[in-house]
């Protein structure tokens, strides 16, 4: 068991990016925005889909670019 990380301690979550291709788009008339659904392999090579909104994904960029982030 991992020892319980103390009262105070500065953290980030952890969660592995999803990586995959659109394989449908929606419009959501509520947000007036788009939502698109992605469908991608998990670590083990399950494959899943997921809706993300517009402001959830991006296209992938060159990895010989650097990730702004």
């Amino acid at each position: 068991m991992d020892a319980p990380l103390p009262k105070g301690t500065i953290v980030k979550q952890v969660v592995p990016a999803i990586e995959g291709v659109i394989s449908d788009v929606a419009f959501d008339a509520n947000r007036l925005g788009f939502n698109y659904l992605v469908s991608y392999k998990d670590a083990l090579g399950t494959e899943h889909a997921r809706w993300f909104a517009n402001t959830e994904v991006a296209p992938k960029q060159n990895d010989t670019e650097e990730d702004p982030q």
